[in-house]
Parts: C-alpha cells; structure tokens; sequence
C-alpha cells in the first residue's frame, strides 16, 4: 500500500467484478434501485458497496440507503467486509481462500473457530489456510489464541439506518457531534440516534452550578447563550430554515452582521432566512444581511392591535416587515402571499411576543415536515411551539435565563397539530 492510498481503499478489499457480474448488477439497479444497503463508517468512508455507488453514479441515481457501522475498529471493519462478502459473491475458492488469509494475518491471536464464525466459514478451511501461513513465515506460529468466547469484551456491533442522504448526512453529523455515544449493540434507525445524541449531549451540559445549558424535549433542543457561541457546533449546510426575530434598537444592530454571516454557514444551499425587523434602522439590517445572503422579498406583517408611535419620525406604524434572504441558489416553486398576521397582539410569554398562528404559517410556508428550524433568539418560544407543532426539528437559544426557562416550558407542553 503505498501513501497515495486513500482512506476508503483501506476497506476496499474484493476483487473487481467481472465484466458479466457488472453488467447484471447495473442492469439489477436500473430496474428496482439499490437494495442491499451502501455501509458506511461513522466518518463516511465507504466499507461495502464500491461497486453500487460507481453504478449509482453511472445511472444518476442520488438517493440510496445507506447503513452506518459505529464503533468499529479498522481490524474489525475489514473483518466484516470480508464476512459480507464471502457470503454474497460468487468467489472462487482460491479467492476465498486469499480472503481467508488476510483475515489471519490482521488477526492470528483469534482461534479458528473464532475466524470461521467471523466470516461465516468453515473452521477447517481456517486451519487449512493458517497452516499454509505459518509454513510459509506470513504469520507467527501462536500457541495461545483467543478461543469463540474472546475472554475480551467484545465490541457493540451497533448501526444506523438511512434510506436516503439526507437521513445518512443527520446521522453523521449527530454522530460528529457526540463522539463517544454509547448505541444499542443493533440497527437503529436515525431519529433514534438523534434522541440518543441529544440525550447525552444533554447530560454533558451542566454548567459548574448545576444547571443545564442545553435542553432537549423530543425534536427540539434549547441552549442558554449567545448563538454565536452556543450554536457554533451546528454543522454548516445543515439547516433548512431560519426563523427568528431579533432586537430592534440601535445597540443590538451589530447582531445583524452575525446574523448573516451565521445563516451562510449553516444553512443549506436554497435554505432561507426569514426574520422580523423594525422599521427604524431598516437600511441597515438590509445592508448587513446582503452582505452574505440574496435578498428575496420582504412581507407584510400587519399590525395587531393599537398602532406604534415612532415619534422620531412622527409615524404611525401599522405593519411590521419580515425579510426574506435566500442561501444561494433559490429555487422555490411556490406561490407565497406577501401579507400576513392580524391576529391579535400576544405577549403572554415575551414583551416582544409574535403571534403563533402567524409562526405557524411562516413555518408551514417555507420549510417541509422533518426540517431543521434554527432560531438564534427564541425569546418567549413562539418559533418552538409553530415548529415542534407542525413536525419540524428546532435548535433554539437565548441570552436571558428567563427567556430560555420561559420557552422550556412552552415546548413541554407543544403538540402537534
């Protein structure tokens, strides 16, 4: 192996297909899709379906399942491409036989049974191929071996499901989010591995006093901070929508910049921003959030109860704008109204409370059910409850302790529908 060679040729360890095996497995994916799994390690290196993908690729075909192998050690990932394979290919025996072989050199302390069992062999092909290594000096001759029993803790065999992209790219990034998560020695589908994730992310954030940092009910997850640091982990690309209102006055305006600089990260290519704002110092806000993002449109949020004063311009003020920034490229198909809210002043949780009907319209308007929804400052947890209600995932944070407390409580209680 020279140093040239990459991370994922490390576990492409199967002969070509020929020519003939090719074909019919091409010719097998044109007409029903993949359907043995792609397997992928936790870091996303392929271990089995080299073949599938270049096909898959071949065909335009973007979406697959794919099964992520947790917890494996670079010995043990080889050991079970090899057991799949020498279970579902048509090798010939001297290529068993090789296979066979490369297992005991990774392994030779492991007894022949315990390598039979591994690859779903005969424990006698096993000592027929070790006795061939150990007469030709390829492995040491070792007196004591492991026996089927291990006498070490072996290691969980655990997995995640996906069945397409999108779900594989979740399941990496939960897992790059908790390195030391601690599965179920199964196959867990991936809104099970979030809930674990978020779970042990959650017990990992007890601030020295005790209290929590990070609160997670169900698919919403709560954090006490500034969102430039306490949502610095969420990985880039990774969010459908951004739906928040931030404070208005002057001494908040900087935030804007963040706030621009923050979406583009992390949001998905098309992936939107969509935000309150006042009227006031409205050329700033545009001109802060255009630095980084696509001006889009902006809607009319009509005002809820008396009208607001703005005596330094003596205006009246019946409406408040929400812009809408796009992530490059936008490519939205839908027809949306540009004029929306009228609903009734709420500001039983918050002094700058919107209304949670209006919330849920923008929610269901530009995100899909099972999307990621961000808000950098929840305030009184409106944006919580319209996402958590119309079945969307939510990261949300705050700088005010009351505030945050004020959504947890909210988002207890959330429901669909």
């Amino acid at each position: 192996m020279n140093s040239s060679t990459t991370t994922e040729s490390m576990f492409q360890l199967m002969p070509p297909l020929g020519a003939d095996e090719y074909a019919a497995l091409k010719a097998d994916i044109k007409e029903r899709g993949v359907l043995v799994p792609i397997e992928r390690d936790e870091r996303g290196n392929t271990l089995d379906g080299h073949h599938r993908l270049q096909i898959c690729a071949e065909l335009g075909i973007k979406e697959y399942p794919t099964a992520i192998r947790v917890g494996l050690s670079d010995t043990e990932k080889r050991a079970h491409v090899r057991s799949l394979n020498l279970n579902r290919r048509h090798l010939s025996q001297s290529q068993r036989r090789a296979l066979i072989a490369e297992q005991l050199k990774d392994t030779p302390e492991k007894s022949n049974r315990q390598i039979a069992e591994m690859l779903k062999v005969s424990h006698h092909t096993v000592n027929g191929v070790r006795e061939k290594l150990e007469g030709r000096g390829q492995i040491a001759h070792v007196e004591v071996r492991e026996d089927t029993k291990g006498r070490k803790q072996p290691a969980k065999r655990s997995s995640v499901f996906a069945t397409d992209k999108a779900q594989a790219q979740r399941a990496f990034d939960a897992l790059a989010k908790t390195p030391d998560i601690d599965l179920p020695a199964k196959s867990i589908p991936v809104k099970r591995l979030e809930r674990i994730a978020r779970e042990q992310q959650k017990k990992a954030a007890i601030t020295e006093n005790g209290e929590e940092t990070i609160f997670v009910k169900g698919d919403a997850e709560i954090r006490l901070g500034d969102f430039r640091e306490v949502l610095a982990d969420i990985t880039p690309a990774s969010v459908d929508l951004i739906l928040t209102d931030p404070p208005y006055p002057r001494e908040f305006l900087p935030l804007w910049a963040d706030l621009a600089e923050f979406a583009a990260r992390v949001l998905k290519p098309g992936g939107l921003l969509v935000t309150y704002t006042g009227q006031t110092h409205l050329p700033h806000v545009v001109s802060s959030l255009s630095e980084h993002l696509t001006y889009i449109w902006t809607i009319c949020q009509l005002g809820r109860g008396a009208k607001t004063v703005i005596h330094s311009v003596r205006f009246y003020s019946k409406w408040k704008p929400i812009l809408v920034y796009a992530k490059p490229p936008y490519e939205r198909t839908e027809w949306t109204d540009d004029i929306c809210g009228g609903e009734g002043a709420e500001k039983s949780h918050h002094e700058w409370q919107q209304s949670e009907v209006e919330a849920r319209h923008l929610v269901k308007t530009f995100s899909g059910a099972g999307q990621l929804i961000v808000d950098p400052f929840i305030g009184g947890g409106t944006n919580v409850t319209a996402a958590v209600g119309e079945g969307r995932r939510f990261i949300g944070c705050d700088v005010s302790p009351g505030a945050v407390a004020q959504t947890r409580g909210r988002t207890s209680c959330a429901t669909r529908g």
